[in-house]
């Protein structure tokens, strides 16, 4: 990086935003306490991915190949680039890119390329191979088959990490079949149908042209990232992110190969199950409201009645009955498989 002089630093970043128009979010620090917006304006996103790439990368950040797909303003991709990565930040809008690489020659970061370009195009014929992609906030911009597509391209192109921050549906309220699989999610409008080409162009924060994009599930975005070569997906949960709705999440997805169990080879054989759309709501018997009531009122009452009650709830199919053949109490003498 270079030495920042500070008034003429502030003279450039006038002309060029009386020229180009204001930043909208991103809050870079170009030197001398000199910013595009309000000093003060935080990204708890730019803390935790900054931890990711710190905590789970397979290479010294300085040996790293990193991709920002959508970057808008380049905070990310100049972010990765001052921590010595080569840098490549890819965003559809002209209008973004000119502010990410006014940022760039500012900073004198020199590893760090920004293409204005369709994420649609993003493939590694294109663009090479980069052992870091970063994904945030394009997928739930995306319709179908484009989502799908484009994450087919990012695990082609990805060869350790992928950092996926993005919305999801928690409605399966339409279905898909994508190559012989199936998957769920909703529609989201993204511009009225009206609206012109130049219309869509200012709507920064919408996609590019397409009128309307398709959310996956949790369940379905897990399935197709193992689809298409990721062995492990990871959610996210620290650093925290403030402001995140509970249909925000942040994914750690690994490009790593099938891992074999040596000591169970039954257990090694079995098939590689897709996440269930629906997931099992059943708890421990201590974290059940229902039980402890059960519980409390089993200690209050006297055992013949309490007999009774059992008795008239198998009956009625309210309690199912005990189990044929399982010895009750369990005790830790026996295998641990009877305890169920």
């Amino acid at each position: 990086m270079k030495t920042i002089d500070s008034a003429d630093t502030r003279k450039r970043l006038a002309d060029f935003v009386s020229e180009n128009g204001e930043w909208t979010a991103f809050n870079i620090h170009l030197g001398s306490e000199v910013y595009p917006i309000n000093p003060d304006l935080t990204d708890e996103r730019l803390r935790r991915i900054v931890q990711l790439l710190s905590d789970l990368a397979h290479k010294p950040l300085d040996q790293l190949r990193f991709a920002d797909l959508a970057c808008a303003e380049g905070h990310y991709a100049i972010e990765a680039a001052m921590h010595g990565c080569e840098s490549v930040g890819i965003e559809g809008r002209e209008r973004n890119t000119a502010k990410a690489r006014f940022a760039q020659n500012i900073l004198g970061l020199e590893r760090l390329t920004f293409v204005t370009d369709d994420l649609r195009n993003f493939s590694k014929e294109n663009y090479g191979v980069f052992d870091v992609v970063l994904a945030a906030g394009i997928l739930y911009h995306l319709d179908h088959p484009d989502v799908f597509q484009f994450l087919e391209r990012i695990g082609d192109a990805c060869e350790d990490l992928l950092i996926l921050d993005t919305y999801i549906s928690l409605a399966c309220a339409t279905s898909f079949t994508y190559k012989d699989h199936t998957y769920h999610g909703r529609y989201y409008r993204e511009h009225p149908k009206s609206a012109t080409k130049e219309e869509q162009e200012l709507q920064l924060w919408s996609s590019l042209d397409n009128p309307r994009s398709f959310w996956l599930t949790r369940a379905s975005l897990y399935n197709f990232l193992q689809e298409v070569g990721f062995t492990s997906v990871l959610e996210v949960h620290l650093p925290w992110v403030t402001d995140f709705r509970a249909d925000r999440i942040t994914l750690v997805a690994v490009k790593g190969k099938r891992a074999h169990a040596l000591s169970s080879p039954v257990s090694d054989a079995l098939p590689i199950k897709p996440y269930p759309e629906s997931t099992p709501t059943s708890v421990h018997p201590i974290n059940d409201r229902r039980r402890r009531i059960v519980d409390l009122v089993r200690a209050l009452l006297p055992g013949p009645l309490r007999r009774a009650l059992k008795a008239i709830l198998i009956k009625t199919g309210v309690v199912k009955p005990p189990s044929v053949g399982v010895k009750a109490p369990w005790t830790w003498k026996e295998p641990w498989k009877k305890r169920y």
